[in-house]
């Protein structure tokens, strides 16, 4: 793009750093006339502080960044340590994705080894693939990935050219549609149907209580289904937990006091005459939902009786433990505002090693049983399981995201491009995580993911 398309100061655009303007991202910009500056890294302090000012604008809606071998070294200069931690300061806040090629993070060299230098005028940069020399060291590779981690980047390897422009173009067709959140319920998950009746609740809500525009989207298979909402106007929402936490209270305000939701509800500047039949509505689905989810808890605490009772008929263990231990386990009020269905994410269950020797032989498969039943994953294998754990372990910011990603990998039925970009922030996962696991189980689920994408 020529200096012509440079945004104005008092517009919005979209910012390319290193080589990532593909044509899958520019034209998805071009489309709905959104402005665009590519900056390169591979430059001078000087520079850096101009990609700074273009990080702190107002007017900024996304960051695309991609890094080479010569320019992940960069972040390791001192020369440019003040520009670095600023801009990984101003990528924390701003909507970003970081990619790198599959070689950087493995150390291995490219197949191609033709290095080719790129065209560029001071600012811009317009080479497309990743630069084909040797790898950074280890010592860089860790140093790199200690200050990712602090400043929680948003990183993705990628193999191809063809994979990086379909990630590129989903992050800004994402960006695009102010999407909020995005998550995968597995149909076997306890609570799922009262998730979807929630979230239409929600949705509801949001656009008739509090004014706001959201749309919903996302697809479903056999296997699961996976929810999409997005909003007109990103700054409407600032804080959706915030939105879930406000909406769970009035639910419960609807059927435990009536006089308070109608405070709310005035709050929100509905018209008082209107107030009484939107709160018996409320009240009448939140009640029938909350008969739902004790229901539905019985049903999924018989499963697992069953499947234990057919696990221990030839065993010498005691049953009663182990029926007693899955209870434990199995979250017992399940009300709309404590069974935390509306997030997707089941209360913190009581896993903690039990004392008793007889105990601990029999904890590991009752709670592998347990949690399979609970969260839908009963026809995963170990690595899936192993993944979801550690996700589960290390909570990480994006944690709902990458539990989601690891449904996709699972769920033949999900389209190719939703996998391969899943399987994709599982190994930008696994790979800040790297110090925190064992080799053997990065190894393990590496070739896990690898093998799901038929690498």
């Amino acid at each position: 793009m020529n200096d012509s398309a440079t945004p104005k100061i008092d517009e919005q655009f979209f910012l390319f750093i290193g080589s990532t303007e593909t044509p899958e991202a520019t034209s998805k910009l071009k489309t709905v006339g959104t402005r665009y500056k590519r900056k390169r890294l591979d430059s001078g302090p000087d520079n850096w502080d101009k990609i700074n000012l273009l990080l702190e604008s107002p007017f900024l809606k996304g960051a695309i960044i991609k890094l080479s071998a010569r320019t992940w070294e960069m972040f390791t200069s001192e020369m440019h340590a003040k520009q670095i931690a600023r801009l990984l300061g101003n990528l924390e806040h701003t909507p970003h994705v970081v990619f790198a090629h599959d070689s950087i993070l493995k150390q291995t060299t490219p197949k191609s080894h033709t290095e080719k230098e790129p065209e560029f005028d001071e600012d811009f940069i317009f080479l497309f693939d990743h630069d084909p020399i040797d790898p950074p060291s280890e010592a860089d590779i860790e140093h790199v990935r200690n200050l990712f981690n602090n400043y929680e980047i948003n990183l993705i390897p990628y193999n191809t050219n063809a994979e990086l422009g379909t990630f590129a173009r989903r992050f800004v067709d994402d960006n695009d549609k102010h999407l909020l959140f995005r998550v995968y319920i597995p149909s076997g998950k306890m609570w799922s149907s009262e998730a979807d009746k929630l979230l239409n609740l929600f949705r509801d809500w949001i656009s008739r209580i509090k004014r706001k525009s959201i749309r919903q989207d996302g697809y479903a298979t056999s296997n699961g289904e996976v929810y999409e909402f997005f909003s007109d106007d990103r700054n409407e929402l600032n804080s959706l937990s915030g939105e879930l936490s406000e909406f769970s209270d009035f639910l419960d305000l609807c059927i435990k006091d009536p006089a308070a939701a109608s405070t709310i509800l005035e709050g929100n500047h509905i018209d008082p005459t209107k107030s009484s039949q939107i709160i018996e509505k409320y009240a009448k689905e939140a009640r029938r939902i909350e008969v739902d989810l004790r229901q539905a808890r019985e049903t999924k605490l018989l499963s697992i009786r069953h499947r234990l009772e057919s696990e221990f008929i030839n065993s010498d263990q005691d049953l009663n433990e182990a029926l007693d231990m899955a209870n434990s386990m199995v979250p017992s009020r399940a009300s709309i505002r404590d069974s935390s269905v509306i997030s997707h994410t089941l209360p913190a269950q009581n896993t903690s090693s039990p004392n008793n020797v007889t105990i601990n032989q029999i904890f590991g498969s009752v709670q592998h049983l347990v949690s399979g039943e609970l969260n839908g994953t009963t026809n995963y294998g170990t690595q899936a399981n192993e993944l979801l754990e550690l996700i589960d372990k290390l909570s990480p910011s994006n944690k709902p995201e990458l539990e989601t990603a690891v449904h996709e990998i699972e769920d033949q039925d999900a389209s190719d491009e939703d996998r391969r970009t899943a399987g994709n922030k599982i190994k930008g996962f696994l790979f800040l995580a790297k110090d925190r696991i064992t080799e053997i189980a990065y190894s393990t689920l590496q070739a896990y993911i690898e093998s799901k994408l038929g690498i």
